[in-house]
């Protein structure tokens, strides 16, 4: 996985286990 990849999954993970905490 290269950088760039990670850039837009770390973030989309992020968003997806903040709206589950609501």
């Amino acid at each position: 996985m290269t950088a760039a990849e990670l850039d837009d999954v770390i973030p989309a993970s992020v968003y997806l286990l903040a709206n589950a905490g609501e």
